[in-house]
């Protein structure tokens, strides 16, 4: 994720329980609220440099979520409800589609690169992130946003979970996953 503000991924299930994964210029949150608006989040102050890629995972295990900055942990929370991780027709990613008013200003403005969603929790302690991520027995979804061009994003999981690109920017990027053109549109 090429930092920036907002929502990078969200997810409202069957009983409008809302999981959130939030960047923004001066922070990273992990967010679960239940069908009744109470729920707890993970806040973690720091200085993201707009220039600079940063990996961001949430798991949800056990009633607890973690929030990892670079393969760190950097918090926790608990929670009472469980949530249903999919079906993916309920996801957004990098804001929401037809956002209310006050909701417009939480669209992610910087880029996404990997988007790895799963059955478990990967991470209970640090780890090296990876640069592009392989589909597994675990894996729901799978988006590298490698397509460069149109308005379908490819599920690389083999589920066929493919997604609608709506108001979104393709750009270039290098071997490292560095942005070199931004004004790159097809």
């Amino acid at each position: 994720v090429e930092t920036g503000k907002g929502v990078v991924f969200r997810h409202q299930d069957s009983r409008n329980r809302i999981l959130t994964l939030n960047a923004f210029d001066h922070a990273v949150r992990a967010a679960a609220y239940d069908e009744n608006g109470s729920g707890g989040s993970v806040y973690h102050e720091v200085a993201l440099d707009p220039n600079t890629s940063v990996h961001l995972a949430m798991c949800v295990k056990s009633g607890e979520v973690r929030l990892f900055l670079d393969g760190e942990p950097v918090g926790k929370f608990r929670r009472e409800t469980e949530h249903e991780v999919w079906p993916p027709q309920n996801a957004t990613i990098g804001g929401f589609v037809d956002a209310p008013e006050g909701l417009r200003d939480l669209h992610h403005h910087g880029e996404i690169d990997e988007l790895h969603i799963s059955s478990v929790a990967r991470y209970d302690v640090a780890f090296t992130p990876l640069l592009r991520h392989q589909p597994d027995q675990h894996t729901l979804a799978l988006y590298h946003f490698d397509e460069g061009e149109g308005e379908l994003l490819i599920d690389s999981s083999g589920n066929d979970n493919h997604g609608q690109i709506i108001g979104a920017k393709w750009v270039r990027v290098d071997e490292d996953l560095n942005v070199i053109d931004r004004d790159f549109v097809t």
